[in-house]
C-alpha cells in the first residue's frame, strides 16, 4: 500500500507542477479504497476536485478520496462529469 501512496503523490506533482508537496495522500486506516487528501502550504491555485479526479483517473484501486479540510468525500461518480 505505501507503493500505491508514493505514486499517487508523485503523480500529483507532476501533473499539478505548482503543487510542490502542497496536496498529498495518505493511506485511510480501515477503508482499503479510500485515501484522505491534506492540504499543506502552498496549492492555492489546485481544486481539491482536480487533485480528487486525476487520482482516479491514476489509481484504480481508489474509489473514494476524503478531504476532511472541507469535510468533503469525492467519489469517482461525483467528479465524473467535472472538468478542469
Amino acid at each position: 500500500m505505501a507503493k500505491r501512496i508514493e505514486k499517487i503523490n508523485e503523480s500529483i506533482n507532476k501533473h499539478f507542477p505548482s503543487n510542490n508537496d502542497a496536496w498529498w495522500v495518505s493511506e485511510n486506516t480501515t477503508i482499503t479504497d479510500m485515501v484522505e487528501l491534506h492540504r499543506g502550504a502552498g496549492g492555492n491555485k489546485i481544486n481539491p476536485i482536480w487533485v480528487a479526479k486525476h487520482i482516479f483517473n491514476i489509481e484504480p484501486t481508489i474509489n473514494i478520496v476524503h478531504y476532511g479540510g472541507m469535510c468533503m468525500i469525492y467519489t469517482r461518480e461525483s467528479v465524473k462529469n467535472y472538468n478542469y
